[in-house]
């Protein structure tokens, strides 16, 4: 009787699982077809011009960002168009499917990939070997007061931030804010999030560490409010994540999220009329840049700017 229940119970999962795939990959053809996520409706020149009339910079925070790892998307769609690529994407929509009845996906909030894995902890071993001598990498590696760990929530983002900083977050106390005004902007269906609001899937997390704290000791899922709409904006979510960053009563913020999101934040809030490279070129795997948030009070209200010369790279990227 007891195998009969737990077989039951397996059905009833596969189940639940199936249904649940089926709903995100429906919203996930509505996105590419109708999504707004990439749509930029006002134009930077009138924030700029704000700027001239500010009154005074009211806060500021340090923002280390890190791209995460090569995830299965990047592997499949990233690495050419050659008779290998080809094979590639057949034999993972062949995983797919047989990944349906699971908790976990290739394609859907895309995970790392095994060479992301690597590149992951090639970028511990490089911040743990910089010890307290890098300005910037020791945040990463040691729990530095008045700092603390925010991931989008993506899983390749949370799994980068868990081995990455896996030396702080072994320390008590230490946690991932998982924040979904980080969730990468796109139409493709590797963007949406596997879990829901508030919750995560911890079996669809990379198991790569031994002796790890328990999900809720690891996890801070306030601000983890679920998937961004299918009309919702991209643009919306990185006003969102500046103003709530400035709130923070954290003055360096560790940032582990995605290349078009960053791109888009500093087309966003470099004065439009600053050319940097960062307007226009995506970040590496693993690559690790940092910049000063302003928050500066205008007669139209607080205007967000990336301070020009703050803008530096720490970490070029994984290979």
């Amino acid at each position: 009787m007891a195998a009969q229940a737990n077989w039951w119970g397996t059905l009833v999962d596969a189940g639940e699982n199936v249904v649940h795939k089926l709903q995100l990959l429906s919203i996930g053809v509505l996105h590419l077809l109708f999504s707004r996520d990439q749509s930029r409706a006002i134009d930077n020149a009138a924030f700029t011009a704000a700027l001239s009339r500010v009154e005074g910079k009211a806060r500021q925070k340090r923002i280390i960002f890190v791209r995460h790892a090569e995830s299965e998307w990047n592997a499949v769609f990233n690495r050419g168009v050659w008779w290998a690529a080809i094979l590639r994407f057949f034999r993972s929509v062949v995983q797919e499917w047989l990944m349906l009845p699971t908790t976990d996906s290739l394609f859907i909030d895309s995970p790392l990939s095994h060479h992301g894995i690597r590149q992951a902890k090639a970028l511990f071993t490089t911040v743990n070997a910089s010890g307290n001598s890098d300005q910037w990498l020791r945040y990463l590696s040691t729990p530095v007061p008045n700092s603390v760990i925010v991931a989008s929530n993506l899983r390749r983002a949370i799994d980068t931030a868990r081995i990455a900083s896996a030396a702080r977050l072994s320390k008590q106390g230490e946690k991932i804010r998982v924040v979904s005004s980080l969730q990468e902007i796109g139409r493709n269906i590797d963007t949406l999030a596997i879990s829901n609001a508030y919750a995560l899937r911890p079996r669809a997390l990379a198991s790569v560490l031994q002796g790890e704290k328990q999900d809720d000791e690891l996890f801070d899922l306030r601000e983890s409010h679920g998937n961004k709409s299918v009309m919702g904006s991209g643009r919306l979510r990185l006003f969102s994540f500046a103003e709530w960053a400035l709130q923070q009563k954290e003055e360096v913020l560790i940032v582990f999220g995605h290349s078009h999101w960053l791109r888009a934040f500093c087309q966003e809030f470099f004065p439009a009329s600053f050319y940097h490279p960062a307007k226009s070129q995506k970040i590496a795997n693993c690559a690790v840049v940092t910049f000063e948030l302003q928050e500066n009070e205008s007669a139209e209200g607080p205007r967000y700017l990336i301070a020009p010369q703050s803008y530096q790279s720490v970490v070029d990227g994984a290979k």
